[in-house]
């Protein structure tokens, strides 16, 4: 989540309390995900949620992993680090991206960091004085393996 605030104006506050307001809850299923228990797309490693206006809060942003595949930390598939740095990509507004090198490219590939159209698209949206919309008040509170709705 750090390699997006290294690039642009976004403040990360850890919280233990699930379901605040511009906030990005992280959970773990198989199987099913959210508050209405909708089934993971049969080739969904994560689903997350864009930022309002597009979801209402508390969903809003909130990221399911799917447990039904093998997760590593090492680059190997299924690598969490390329997941959840696209998956937080799609939290902060960010749609996929035609670049093969970028962590918002559509099919998964391993990644080390953000490319320059993942930096590009997240600066149109949170740096000061950008031509996008950046959600105002300030930054995004993670509350990692907080129970979600």
């Amino acid at each position: 989540m750090y390699n997006w605030s290294q690039v642009a104006a976004i403040t990360w506050t850890e919280t233990a309390s699930p379901s605040l307001s511009r906030s990005i809850d992280i959970g773990w299923s198989t199987g099913t995900y959210g508050p209405w228990g909708s089934p993971f797309p049969s080739t969904a490693l994560a689903v997350s949620y864009y930022p309002t206006p597009n979801n209402m809060e508390p969903l809003a942003g909130n990221i399911y992993f799917n447990d039904a595949y093998y997760w590593t930390i090492d680059g190997s598939n299924y690598d969490i680090f390329s997941v959840a740095l696209h998956e937080l990509g799609h939290s902060l507004g960010l749609a996929h991206s035609t670049d093969p090198t970028s962590s918002m490219y559509a099919t998964y590939h391993p990644v080390t960091g953000l490319a320059s159209d993942d930096i590009a698209g997240i600066r149109t949206l949170y740096s000061p004085g950008s031509s996008g919309s950046p959600p105002s008040g300030g930054g995004v509170s993670v509350a990692p393996g907080a129970p979600l709705p």
